[in-house]
């Protein structure tokens, strides 16, 4: 992130500095040579004005010297040593020497008298003498013998003398000095030249290439042009050009502007430009290292706190240490967090209740369905299992309070078959041990860590609770008093305070199902041999034969009874024949399959067995098993031995009858035919 924003910065600030730079040598360039052309042209305007006012200038001293009282009297009279004189005290006065300037004193006849300095022909031609001697005052250029001077005439007059007595005139030929006398003014180089038929002459220049002076050669094409650029003993130069009115030939005035001066400007300024980027970009990249870090600080502590905050840690509190936006920022998500938290707690506790309140009901809604049992011990047997795999416990168990003996019996344990847990009869005095103690108070006992304990006070316990870490042992009471007490063995992280409150209600619709199931089952079932009675046997044998016509699988029915049951009553006592109906009864209950069989008492010494999904010879085969096992068993009365023998009939659904009337029938009429064939026997309907 800091070096994105960085480099970022850098794009931003750098690029543009770059183009600004880069264009802003352009335009300097650009701008130095506009420069450049403006001072050759300005340069070339002064040294044309300089030009045209020394030939203001010549024209004027001329007229000095043609009104010279001295000079027009020496004329006069003739006197040519005299006029000589005159004529060099007058060139002095004038500064005429300063320009390597010519003075020329013609008489009326056109005829040279003298000269200063001295020539040694006439410098003006005879025809310009005598259109002077005509009254003109005369100013022109003209290229002799490779020279350019430029002339300046003027007529002489006395007093004395109807016409001009002569003429004066002034010539100055350009020259090299003339060129260094314009370039001190005008600071430039500069150039005169000529062309006379096509031929360039140089007549004046202050080019110089080591201390020597450098004559150049320009084209007539270059002539034509008003500016070219041009190189001069290894320089390029960039000159600009004037034409100037000559008698005869074409002459010119050009300044000279070195472009190496404007080439040195674009170097030192190209240079003090790149210096300067340099030092932008290495300030740039300080400044991007301190922008991007102290931007990056406050949203890297931000970014962190954000991460922080997704992976569930509303714990630490976000700040941000500045005074700006990212301040606000870090206030405003640190309430955001603070709200969070506070949500998620009130969120966690609402789901605490929602867990414990759907546990509560789940635990309910499994008891409910355990209720569905209507025998005691599988009612028992179901809750148990269920309050042991959701309460997660190593051990659940229960004690049933016996009124006849006013003990409790232990008499289900349930436990995960790894344990290999085994119990027997265990009887509990009320008050002793932790269920008794549970059942004398009616209170909930919570042993936390039973390893703390006395081992006095685990003594009368199980096995099983011994090694235990800790227990619950719950009363369950009912509309007469104590019905039993319920354990809990080894719960993972102990029993706490909401365990035993909700357990506590649940034991309340356990005690409930507990005596209701009792009250049903007394009901339902014998007083005397605790078989069930015969209208619940009929309840139950249609409910077997619905489900097997749906199915479409066979019910067996076995019916019978004690043999010569009359001779126990008669010769016993009624006493003695209760007791062999209860022998038959308990070992009929112990050979029929558990949970599947249903024995019940049909009235008098007979008795009954449905046998769902059960064909005959199962049947019959469970007939022998109970009739053989009848038949082993002894009464002892009075030390003598009674022994006790049935005779049995069988029949089965769809095999011998459709409907519960005719399946009794058929059983009853194989029970007949039993005792026709002597008793002690099994016999199935034909």
């Amino acid at each position: 992130m800091k070096r994105k924003l960085a480099f970022l910065f850098l794009i931003v600030v750098v690029v543009p500095m770059f183009l600004a730079i880069f264009t802003t040598t352009r335009l300097v360039t650009s701008h130095l040579t506009d420069m450049l052309q403006k001072r050759a042209r300005d340069s070339l305007a002064v040294a044309h004005n300089f030009f045209l006012s020394t030939l203001d200038e010549m024209a004027l001293k001329v007229q000095i010297l043609a009104q010279s009282k001295d000079i027009r009297e020496a004329v006069r009279t003739g006197d040519v040593i005299e006029l000589i004189d005159k004529v060099h005290l007058a060139n002095r006065h004038l500064k005429l020497n300063a320009y390597d300037a010519v003075t020329e004193i013609y008489d009326s006849e056109a005829r040279l008298l003298a000269g200063e300095p001295c020539t040694k022909y006439p410098l003006c031609p005879k025809s310009v003498v005598e259109q002077v001697l005509l009254g003109k005052i005369l100013t022109f250029r003209e290229i002799i013998d490779g020279h350019l001077r430029i002339c300046s005439a003027a007529p002489m007059y006395h007093e004395n003398a109807p016409g001009p007595i002569g003429v004066v005139v002034l010539s100055l030929f350009s020259t090299h000095q003339f060129a260094e006398e314009i370039k001190k003014i005008i600071g430039t180089e500069m150039i005169f030249f000529g062309f006379v038929d096509d031929r360039c002459l140089m007549f004046g220049s202050t080019l110089r290439e080591a201390g020597e002076r450098v004559l150049i050669d320009i084209s007539a094409a270059e002539a034509e042009c008003t500016m070219f650029e041009k190189p001069v003993a290894a320089r390029n130069f960039l000159f600009q050009l004037m034409p100037i009115e000559a008698q005869n030939g074409r002459l010119f005035i050009a300044t000279a502007v070195e472009k190496a001066f404007v080439s040195e400007m674009i170097a030192v300024l190209g240079s003090n430009l790149v210096n300067i980027g340099i030092m932008s970009v290495l300030f740039a990249i300080v400044l991007a290292l301190m922008f991007s870090r102290t931007l990056t600080g406050p949203i890297n502590s931000l970014v962190v706190s954000a991460q922080a905050l997704g992976a569930g840690d509303f714990t630490h509190k976000i700040g941000v240490e500045s005074h700006d936006e990212f301040s606000f920022l870090g206030k405003t998500m640190d309430d955001m967090r603070c709200e969070i938290r506070s949500t998620i707690e009130k969120l966690k506790n609402a789901k605490i209740q929602l867990d414990r309140q759907v546990f509560d009901l789940s635990l309910r809604n499994l008891i409910n369905q355990a209720i569905i049992y209507q025998k005691e011990g599988d009612l028992i047997k179901g809750i148990l299992d269920i309050l042991r795999q959701t309460i997660r416990v190593r051990v659940a168990a229960m004690f049933l309070f016996d009124h006849a003996t006013e003990r409790l019996e232990l008499t289900s344990v349930d436990t995960d078959a790894a344990e290999g847990i085994t119990f027997g009869r265990i009887f509990v005095e009320v008050g002793c041990g932790y269920a008794g103690k549970a059942a004398a108070s009616a209170k909930a006992i919570v042993c936390a860590d039973l390893a703390k304990e006395p081992a006095a006070e685990l003594a009368r316990e199980p096995e099983w609770v011994k090694t235990a870490g800790n227990l619950l042992a719950l009363p369950l009471s009912g509309d007469k008093g104590i019905l039993g007490v319920l354990y809990l063995v080894d719960h993972p992280q102990g029993f706490s305070e909401a365990d035993v409150e909700l357990l506590s209600d649940i034991s309340v619709q356990i005690a409930i199902a507990i005596q209701k199931a009792q009250l049903h089952q007394l009901a339902i079932t014998d007083g005397l041999t605790g078989l069930y009675i015969h209208r619940y046997f009929q309840l139950r044998l249609d409910a077997a034969l619905t489900k097997a016509r749906r199915r479409q699988e066979p019910v067996s029915l076995i019916l019978f009874d004690v043999d010569h049951f009359k001779k126990f009553n008669d010769t016993w006592g009624h006493q003695i024949g209760d007791k062999v109906l209860k022998q038959v009864a308990e070992i009929t209950a112990a050979t029929v399959r558990e949970g599947i069989d249903l024995a019940a008492r049909y009235g008098g010494e007979e008795f009954t067995v449905i046998m769902p999904n059960t064909s005959l010879e199962g049947a019959v085969q469970l007939a022998e098993r109970i009739r053989t096992n009848i038949e082993q068993a002894t009464l002892v009365q009075d030390e003598k031995t009674i022994s006790i023998t049935i005779s049995l009939g069988c029949a089965a659904f769809p095999e011998h009858a459709v409907d519960k009337e005719n399946l009794i029938k058929a059983a009853d009429e194989a029970l007949y035919r039993a005792k026709q064939a002597g008793r002690n026997c099994t016999v199935a309907a034909g």
